[in-house]
């Protein structure tokens, strides 16, 4: 067998057979995912939010009611009672996709650079090899 025989470094095959690929793969897709789905999301749970908000207002404005029927009860005294009513209108959710995003992009990452060392140390793995197949052929004995 000749060193001219011998298969070069394949790295689709290499690729393929590592599951820091099929990480990355994941993190890259869910991310743009992501990114397709978010101005929807976005407009989703503000509206979850807004309802959430006005069912603990309407909670809130019983809930005070109540204890000023009772209070009027005891006293036979009715004092104004101040709604503490937040109008919070602001465009930011308080559940949001940056976690996610956050995580995803960290995996990416994370994935991306021990792919890149895997690749490096198979390359020059590959590389030693050859050199020592080399040395073997040329060796006078």
């Amino acid at each position: 067998m000749n060193a001219s025989d011998e298969k070069p470094f394949d790295w689709r095959v290499w690729l393929g057979a590592s599951p820091w690929f099929y990480v990355a793969c994941f993190c890259a897709c869910g991310l743009a995912a992501l990114l397709a789905i978010s101005p929807k999301y976005s407009q989703r749970q503000a509206k979850i939010e807004r309802n959430y908000q006005a069912r603990s207002l309407v909670s809130a404005s019983e809930s005070v009611k109540e204890a000023a029927l009772r209070e009027e009860e005891m006293s036979k005294e009715s004092e104004p009672v101040e709604k503490t009513a937040s109008n919070d209108s602001s465009p930011d959710n308080k559940v949001g996709l940056l976690p996610m995003a956050v995580v995803l992009g960290l995996g990416l990452v994370v994935s991306v650079v021990v792919l890149g060392r895997q690749y490096l140390v198979a390359l020059t793995a590959d590389d030693l090899i050859r050199d020592d197949r080399d040395e073997v052929t040329r060796s006078p004995l």
